[in-house]
């Protein structure tokens, strides 16, 4: 009887034992899952770490090319702003010497006649001068005073503006 209870308690112990083994067995495939699970892990926050980095780094260089961009943006609406200033200048500038065309054009009529009168003045004087002239030369024998004439009107002519064309 002893040795059925021996039996019996080797008979319990070796059905726990092969609990245990299957424990084990089953333990030792999730503990082996668990790490394949780990490893995958471990691969993505490695991954993901060089990842960041790269990023990070991506960040700082369009941040930089912004502040470039930024600078040139500045500088773009400064230039338009002297542009803007310039064309306001023109146009105001502009605008005075339409006005003063717009007078002129008004005043033209007048100016064209008083031109007409002092051409045709210009041309009596001219006659006027080449008729002395032939008058002076033939009654004054004396060359130098004739020159000394001649010099007198010749000024005269040249404040007219009559100088150049006799000569």
């Amino acid at each position: 009887m002893e040795q059925k209870y021996v039996l019996l308690a080797m008979d319990e112990s070796i059905k726990e034992l092969a609990s245990r083994a299957d424990k084990v067995k089953q333990d030792k495939k999730h503990f082996t899952k668990k790490e394949s699970i780990k490893l995958t892990l471990t691969h993505t926050l490695d991954h993901n770490v060089i990842r960041y980095k790269e990023v990070e780094s991506e960040v700082k260089q369009m941040e930089q090319k912004l502040a470039a961009l930024h600078v040139q943006v500045e500088e773009a609406q400064k230039k338009r702003e002297n542009m803007l200033g310039e064309r306001e200048g023109i146009f105001k500038s502009s605008k005075e010497l339409k006005v003063e065309l717009d007078t002129l054009g008004k005043e033209w009529s007048d100016y064209e006649a008083d031109a007409k009168v002092a051409k045709e003045e210009a041309k009596t004087v001219e006659a006027e001068w080449g008729r002395m002239k032939v008058k002076t030369d033939s009654a004054i024998g004396n060359q130098k005073t004739t020159i000394t004439r001649v010099a007198e009107i010749s000024q005269l002519l040249y404040h007219l503006g009559l100088f150049a064309r006799l000569w």
